[in-house]
């Protein structure tokens, strides 16, 4: 594809949807118009006149991508609460270390940038260090490590740097 005007050029046979651009009025002039061009959240090199079930295709598809855009706080302020209580639990010693701390008025709020605060990637897998049956040379080193690398992606900074300080050889800097 080559640019013209600051665009690209699509192929005969792609569309270009823009979903924030669509309006309820937009999405029912799709439905009866035969031309996805008079929309202006649709970019398409077709000029061709479309049938009534392409159209539902692209109305629903649209359609979904609306919903998925509309759903993006509330999930990701789901997955926030989600990975705060699994670190609140974790961070006061499990059910009944939570219990005591209760009763001792001793409970712990962990901060996101603790160096033991982990994200919901770092729930679900623990692991902190390759298998000590997997050593340089292995087939299996490179997939390994980079498995433990692409979790670490989602770590904290503080997370990172207590684990390579751990691990580190003694004596180097």
């Amino acid at each position: 594809m080559e640019a013209t005007d600051g665009r690209k050029v699509f192929h005969t046979n792609q569309m270009q949807f823009h979903p924030k651009k669509a309006t309820l009025f937009g999405l029912l002039v799709l439905l009866f118009s035969r031309k996805l061009k008079n929309t202006g959240f649709v970019e398409t090199n077709t000029e061709t006149e479309l049938s009534f079930c392409y159209r539902l295709l692209v109305f629903r598809t649209i359609l979904l991508q609306k919903l998925l855009f509309f759903m993006e706080l509330p999930m990701r302020l789901a997955g926030r609460m989600f990975e705060d209580l699994c670190n609140f639990y974790t961070h006061n010693g499990g059910f009944f270390g939570l219990l005591l701390r209760i009763i001792t008025v001793n409970v712990v709020f962990p901060s996101r940038e603790a160096k033991t605060y982990v994200s919901a990637v770092g729930i679900m897998d623990m692991r902190m260090e390759l298998s000590k049956d997997i050593v340089f040379g292995d087939a299996m080193y490179y997939p390994a490590l980079s498995i433990m690398a692409a979790k670490a992606v989602y770590e904290n900074a503080a997370y990172n740097k207590s684990i390579v300080d751990c691990r580190r050889p003694l004596g180097s800097a």
